[in-house]
């Protein structure tokens, strides 16, 4: 009996597991109340800053590019209202709740390769990097063991 229970354990074993790797997508097709997230490409955008909310670790930027309205978050930098910058890349949150601001954002796009146009090359991220920005050095390695 015992032999018998364990070569059932191990057919069932065997057949639960699969090989094949798991494909994650996205939940719902914008009906769905659940968070999703879609990678966007790395073409370079422009935009003007139209507001700005900070918080403790990220900074929020309403921009319009073109003629359309978005929200980025990026790592909390020194960005004003009127700045133009440039961004690539990006993963797009929908239903993205912050829990510091207590708001849900319908639609907002997470960009960490940031810059603000006019000549100034400097990725805001590597400003926070090297203490130049908002954030100093000290702050942003608690930040990043945090993460680690």
């Amino acid at each position: 009996m015992n032999h018998f229970l364990s070569i059932l354990l191990f057919a069932f074993a065997i057949i639960s597991c699969d090989t094949k790797p798991k494909v994650v997508e996205p939940v719902g097709t914008g009906q769905s109340t659940g968070m999703t997230a879609t990678p966007q490409t790395e073409i370079s955008h422009k935009a003007f800053v139209e507001e700005v909310i900070q918080t403790s670790k990220y900074t929020y930027l309403q921009i319009l590019e073109g003629e359309q309205k978005k929200w980025i978050a990026i790592s909390k930098a020194d960005v004003s209202k009127g700045a133009e910058i440039v961004y690539t890349g990006g993963l797009t949150m929908r239903a993205f709740h912050s829990a510091e601001l207590d708001r849900t954002f319908d639609e907002l796009l997470l960009v960490s390769n940031i810059k603000l146009a006019g000549g100034q090359s400097q990725n805001l991220f590597e400003q926070i990097q090297k203490g130049s920005g908002e954030v100093s050095k000290e702050k942003f390695k608690l930040y990043r063991a945090r993460l680690n």
